[in-house]
């Protein structure tokens, strides 16, 4: 997981927690992605080209994984949100001193 967290430049990291803060959430609790990658370009300021490199990464690196086998709906992993997590965790500490 160090690996992971010393890869996430700032852009990487807003990418993944704002894909966590607009997740809906599924009648049965499943909880999805329903933004789509241009969209989130265009939240962030970032290219589509650049998000879609960085899905392709959180995919290789099980922080994501296709909803339903559709290619255009995502997941976050129990191992992306343990990362996030641990940012905020350190982000408070931080703070704190």
């Amino acid at each position: 997981m160090s690996e992971i967290m010393e890869r996430m430049t700032s852009k990487e990291y807003k990418l993944l927690l704002q894909m966590y803060k607009v997740q809906a959430e599924m009648p049965d609790g499943r909880k999805y992605v329903p933004v789509s990658q241009r969209e989130l370009s265009d939240i962030l300021g970032i290219s589509s080209m650049t998000v879609n490199s960085y899905y392709k990464y959180f995919v290789e690196n099980g922080l994501i994984k296709p909803f339903e086998d559709k290619k255009s709906r995502y997941t976050l992993t129990e191992k992306a949100i343990t990362l996030l997590d641990s940012f905020e965790n350190a982000r408070s500490i931080e703070k704190e001193n």
